[in-house]
């Protein structure tokens, strides 16, 4: 009998790992189940589906499940939903959601959870589940949004949260002639980034008739069967539609009551280094796991798309006897907020603190391109360094264009220990219509 490869989630994940499994093992039986109807499709483009940017939900679509069956051998079971995993018999009980709920077993020899993560809620809060307040997390919500912005035209919207995501949505919204208010219980937007630096973002996004209501208190959702209005700190804010997007929470749902070992930090399956769990022959990956950071070694919880890839990469390999390690992560994230490209990588100002290391900042100003070729736009780059060693411990940077290659770079002089200075001895590409020739990494690491 073949070897059996179970996979609970079919998103990046679970269709990673399974697509890896399959190149490291032609004769494995491998059965993804994935409780929605869709898999395979890329989450991070929502919100350019709901602006229109792209226009049709297939074109996020990867491959369909009937793809996975025909090329790669990989049976697909969409709207199956698992509802317990049997440790000690190696048995999924999964519910079938398009025939009456019929209840089916399977058995697998090892098994990888991709489970993903929920969206954060705000269900205690009055109205809360008033019709057109929605969340983010996947295709059929990102549908729903898109819908009620076509048929139902609202004119306001709320967004709780000012986040890169909620920031996306904010220029989604008013892609679609919608005015957009953005709340933020905390000082500023933001938070992971310097003051001065999500400052920046912040005149963008009024720049772009945005409003931001900092330190504020939500109080509810007002309306009848539909959100008409949110209540922050005792003010009424017109809204027809309403986005909570303040994070997300890993799904450990299943592992939990398996009696796999949760992270007690992050709340996330805990793993090791080979994507392995407590329990033999499951391992995890993606949002519903933890990651840890390259630089410090500490436990991080970070639902990002290029960590997932690696993991699900990772898990694969070990679970069909191809050794492997994953080793964590830098954290560079980027996202277009309006005309702003805003990005980061290696530590922020707070994980420095928490981690009682003694930092100095850098923060140089220069332009994308040649001063004096057509398009050359500001960008604005700030550096964090290791008091004494001056070794690059994270960096923030903010500008129109240019900033995509520019964070990479450093990401790369962090996870390899590089200083400063270091900076000033790389090469960088020129041409006038791509950089000047001073670049700006390259002046960063000028004495």
């Amino acid at each position: 009998m073949r070897e059996r490869l179970c996979i609970i989630g079919g998103v990046q994940a679970g269709m990673g790992a399974a697509t890896q499994a399959r190149r490291n093992d032609p004769d494995l039986e491998i059965t993804v189940f994935e409780k929605t109807g869709y898999v395979s499709y890329g989450l991070c483009g929502m919100p350019f589906l709901i602006s229109g940017v792209v226009k049709r939900p297939e074109d996020l679509m990867i491959y369909s499940p009937s793809y996975f069956k025909n090329n790669r051998n990989i049976n697909v079971l969409v709207r199956h939903l698992v509802e317990k995993i049997d440790v000690s018999g190696k048995e999924l009980v999964v519910k079938d959601l398009d025939h009456l709920n019929q209840e089916k077993r399977y058995r697998y020899d090892k098994l990888i959870l991709a489970t993903g993560a929920r969206a954060v809620r705000l269900d205690s809060f009055e109205g809360a589940c008033l019709k057109n307040v929605f969340t983010l997390r996947d295709l059929a919500s990102a549908l729903e949004i898109k819908r009620v912005i076509q048929e139902e035209k609202p004119k306001h919207a709320v967004i709780i949260g000012s986040g890169l995501i909620g920031l996306a949505m904010a220029e989604s919204f008013t892609a679609s002639g919608i005015a957009v208010t953005v709340v933020e219980k905390e000082e500023r937007i933001l938070v992971p980034f310097s003051p001065d630096m999500a400052e920046l973002v912040r005149v963008e996004l009024e720049k772009k008739h945005v409003t931001v209501m900092t330190s504020a208190r939500l109080d509810g959702f007002l309306g009848k069967e539909r959100v008409e209005q949110v209540s922050v700190d005792g003010r009424f804010i017109p809204a027809d539609i309403v986005l909570i997007s303040i994070g997300v929470a890993p799904d450990t749902e299943l592992a939990e009551a398996a009696g796999i070992s949760i992270e007690p930090q992050t709340r996330a399956i805990h793993v090791n280094n080979k994507m392995a769990v407590s329990v033999p022959g499951i391992y995890a990956a993606g949002d519903c796991t933890h990651t840890y950071s390259a630089v410090t070694g500490e436990v991080l919880y970070m639902p990002l798309a290029t960590i997932t890839d690696k993991q699900a990469q990772t898990a694969a390999n070990n679970a069909t006897s191809r050794p492997s390690q994953y080793r964590g992560t830098i954290g560079t994230i980027i996202e277009k907020v309006f005309d702003l490209q805003v990005a980061r990588t290696g530590l922020t100002e707070k994980q420095l603190s928490g981690n009682r290391i003694s930092y100095h900042t850098r923060q140089v100003k220069s332009f994308s391109r040649a001063h004096y070729y057509p398009g050359s736009k500001k960008m604005v780059l700030k550096l964090f360094a290791e008091t004494g060693s001056n070794r690059l411990m994270g960096a923030e940077m903010i500008g129109e264009e240019g900033v995509d290659k520019r964070i990479d770079v450093l990401g790369l002089a962090i996870l390899h220990g590089m200083k400063i200075e270091d900076l000033y001895h790389m090469d960088f590409s020129y041409t006038p219509c791509f950089s000047p020739s001073r670049d700006i990494l390259w002046l960063a690491g000028m004495k």
